[in-house]
């Protein structure tokens, strides 16, 4: 892949424009792994992209944005670009295309703001994003706050990051997300739900839950939920094992608080799937009788035993049990 992404940057360069791999990938490359995809910076504007390549999809001519087809794979190919207003909360009113620095200055986080030259091997850092990947930090470019009311879907990425890096996030940039938790409603449940998943993918879920906890994300994302159950969950979140799962996260901030409907509501809202769905309800609904094993007929606590995925029903049921003291 890093291949067909080398050519596009050739190609363009032998048509007289900038060409630089851009934003995740030149983070991979530093950090020593390997990108998923690649994504292209360029002063060729979208027609002339698509001018220089055979096959192309304008997916995103509005913002400058081009999909290149390559030795089999398919790249981003981006015209730099400065941002106009946020109306929505998600994506800019209009685009003003730009040059290098300007495009990278209307980007999320310093560590996803860096341009790599593939022919000349060489960092384009404006924004000492290499800094902050030394120093393991997820700081926004420019002023956090601002950033966040751009695209508010950023609050939750500022977390994944955290999380899949293992970085911390830097004090203004977190005091940012407090002061702009709310306008994660702006976000659609959909992507909401798909950066949810990436978090609490990466272990320990008990760190993903904190973040969200302090960041005042998790109050937003559970709207209603009263303080004493609020500081139950804080309670869990503290004794939870090391462990993983979305599943579990999300029962572990609603058993005890939400039944029946209320939990298919949530999943509801989160987009989840039937199987997901169901799994969600058997951990929250199944908690009480767990409690209750001691007392219960073997007959019964043999079916708890055999239920799908009883380790994370125990998990869950060590956490309650521990926080309850």
């Amino acid at each position: 892949m890093r291949d067909g992404a080398h050519k596009i940057v050739e190609l363009l360069r032998d048509h007289g424009y900038e060409a630089y791999f851009a934003g995740g990938c030149v983070r991979d490359l530093l950090l020593g792994s390997e990108p998923k995809d690649y994504d292209i910076a360029t002063s060729a504007r979208p027609d002339e992209v698509a001018s220089i390549f055979h096959k192309t999809r304008k997916v995103g001519q509005h913002f400058g944005v081009v999909l290149v087809r390559m030795k089999g794979h398919e790249y981003e190919v981006a015209t730099f670009r400065s941002d106009g207003p946020y109306s929505d909360g998600r994506h800019p009113d209009h685009v003003t295309f730009s040059d290098a620095e300007h495009d990278v200055l209307r980007r999320d986080f310093t560590i996803n703001g860096l341009l790599y030259d593939p022919l000349e091997k060489r960092l384009l850092d404006y924004v000492e994003g290499q800094r902050d990947l030394d120093a393991r930090t997820v700081r926004a470019i420019g002023e956090p706050e601002r950033r966040f009311r751009e695209d508010a879907l950023r609050l939750l990425r500022a977390v994944r990051f955290a999380m899949r890096l293992e970085y911390e996030i830097e004090p203004e940039t977190f005091a940012a997300i407090r002061r702009t938790a709310s306008l994660i409603h702006c976000v659609s449940r959909e992507r909401i739900r798909d950066e949810l998943w990436q978090i609490f993918e990466t272990p320990p879920i008990s760190r993903a839950l904190r973040l969200l906890d302090e960041s005042t994300l998790l109050e937003q994302l559970f709207v209603g939920m009263p303080r004493a159950h609020h500081d139950r969950v804080r309670d869990r979140i503290a004794t939870l094992l090391p462990c993983e799962g979305p599943l579990l996260a999300l029962a572990l901030v609603i058993v005890g608080w939400l039944e029946g409907e209320e939990v298919s509501d949530v999943a509801q809202n989160l987009r989840l799937s039937r199987h997901e769905t169901r799994d969600l309800l058997a951990l929250v609904e199944q908690q009480p009788r767990w409690q209750q094993y001691g007392e219960l007929p073997l007959a019964a606590r043999r079916r708890l035993l055999r239920l799908d995925g009883v380790e994370v029903h125990l998990v869950l049921l060590e956490s309650v049990l521990r926080a309850e003291g």
